[in-house]
């Protein structure tokens, strides 16, 4: 394979798209009808998921709300969105294919909202206070707000804790010559702080706890990884090599059964 060269500009995500969709842990349908009601959204509302991804937020929110504008800058993903909002029926849901630089352009097309809610996409953003910026523009003024929504997991059972190392461990081989792609998580201040010197300086947090059952399979493990960013594009022909030894690690993931994962979803929120 030709040598991937992680340089500013790549597409991190490239063919991620369906992928991220599939098996990206997500929240919760419950936690957005927290959210919903602590944001104060009536049915009226428009909403804008920014760095939205395949739009796995935008299409929990959309039931909830008038409508939602998602916007994310990679190809994959926004395809992906717009195919699952299709089959969803969600007709409220309108995917913008844009990056964080465009967002001051964007301002007048795009019109105001409600709330700007972000999953783990901020981080991505190298200019965080301009967006915020950007962003108070577009936000009412009167109760509006910014949520940077994440899931976590909590705990899982160490059958599957293993089988996730095992899966780790061999795709750590095969790009161990491969250069990292660009990634800028760590080259900021804490999101509250961000937030309190914003248009949204009041801070709190909601969470959600709760337990699922799953009953793990590699298709699901494999999948996980590739939703990482850069993991697809450094793999390149070494996909199907690095699949096949993940099967002969693991074999069968019948002996793990049905198993029982505590989730927490969480917001991060910022106040007008």
């Amino acid at each position: 394979m030709d040598a991937y060269r992680g340089t500013e500009g790549t597409r991190p995500y490239a063919g991620a798209g369906w992928y991220y969709a599939e098996y990206r842990q997500r929240v919760s349908t419950e936690f957005i009808l927290l959210l919903a009601a602590r944001l104060g959204w009536t049915r009226d509302e428009r909403v804008l998921d920014f760095g939205a991804g395949p739009g796995q937020l935008a299409l929990l929110v959309a039931p909830v709300v008038a409508e939602v504008v998602a916007v994310e800058p990679e190809p994959d993903m926004l395809a992906e969105g717009q195919r699952r909002a299709r089959a969803l029926g969600a007709n409220n849901v309108t995917f913008i294919a844009a990056t964080s630089d465009e967002l001051g352009a964007l301002r007048a097309s795009l019109g105001r909202f409600r709330t700007a809610l972000m999953g783990q996409s901020f981080h991505w953003m190298l200019e965080k206070d301009r967006v915020l910026r950007d962003l108070g523009a577009m936000i009412d003024e009167t109760g509006g707000s910014v949520a940077f929504v994440s899931p976590r997991r909590v705990s899982a059972p160490s059958s599957l804790e293993a089988a996730e190392q095992t899966v780790h461990e061999i795709l750590e081989r095969y790009l161990a010559d491969v250069p990292l792609g660009p990634h800028p998580n760590g080259r900021h201040d804490p999101f509250e702080a961000i937030l309190e010197r914003s248009a949204f300086p009041r801070v709190e947090r909601i969470e959600r706890v709760y337990t699922v059952p799953l009953r793990p399979a590699i298709e699901s493990l494999v999948g996980s990884e590739y939703t990482i960013s850069h993991v697809l594009t450094r793999l390149g022909r070494r996909r199907e090599a690095f699949e096949r030894e993940v099967r002969a690690a693991l074999g069968s993931l019948d002996a793990i059964g049905e198993i029982w994962l505590t989730l927490r979803d969480e917001a991060l929120i910022g106040l007008r």
